[in-house]
């Protein structure tokens, strides 16, 4: 079984326009986070995978 993630060659893509195009950001956003289930553990997930930090909000939905 091969397994193909395109997601870094999309990103350097999209990075190469936004350079051309000279829109790109060169600071750091603040970036929010909301989650249906446990903010908690989902920001500790996250976290390790996105290699920063990251805090997370629990997302109210309505249902009416």
């Amino acid at each position: 079984t091969i397994l193909v993630d395109s997601g870094q060659a999309v990103a350097g893509r999209i990075e190469t326009i936004l350079k051309q195009k000279n829109i790109e950001s060169l600071k750091r956003t603040k970036d929010i986070f909301y989650t249906t289930a446990g903010p908690e553990s989902f920001s500790k997930v996250a976290s390790q995978i996105l290699k920063f930090n990251v805090t997370s909000k629990k997302a109210k939905l309505n249902y009416d």
